[in-house]
């Protein structure tokens, strides 16, 4: 009787796995557009952290209390939009050093603006 017992729950175990694997899953169709978005903003945020792996951007930053690890979340957690942006304001510098400082300060004015409005804790100081 034991035999009829073990081999019921090795059953009724069996089934159950079946069942669970069996569930449907969903899927929906990836346009050409969003990929090619999610490419471009990909592209884009590589970009912007190159900038700001630089020993000079560093540098600065780190004189302004900013450490490489606020910098690689704050970016990692742009938005399209917010990225886009930056990489408007990159395509518009000059190939010279003048504007990487002048976009280094506007990336830590962009910091302290959302440090204010709460949305991040970059200068724990303000």
């Amino acid at each position: 009787m034991s035999t009829k017992l073990l081999r019921k729950t090795f059953i009724y175990s069996l089934v159950t796995l079946f069942l669970a694997n069996s569930l449907p899953a969903q899927a929906t169709l990836v346009d050409n557009q969003q990929l090619a978005q999610q490419a471009q903003t990909a592209m884009q945020r590589s970009e912007v952290r190159d900038l700001l792996a630089r020993t000079d951007v560093r540098a600065a930053l780190l004189d302004y209390g900013v450490s490489e690890d606020a910098v690689d979340a704050r970016i990692d957690s742009l938005t399209a939009s917010e990225l886009q942006q930056m990489h408007a304001q990159l395509a518009d510098l000059p190939a010279g050093a003048e504007g990487a400082l002048g976009l280094v300060l506007g990336i830590i004015f962009v910091f302290i603006v959302l440090d204010l409005l709460g949305a991040t804790d970059v200068f724990p100081r303000i």
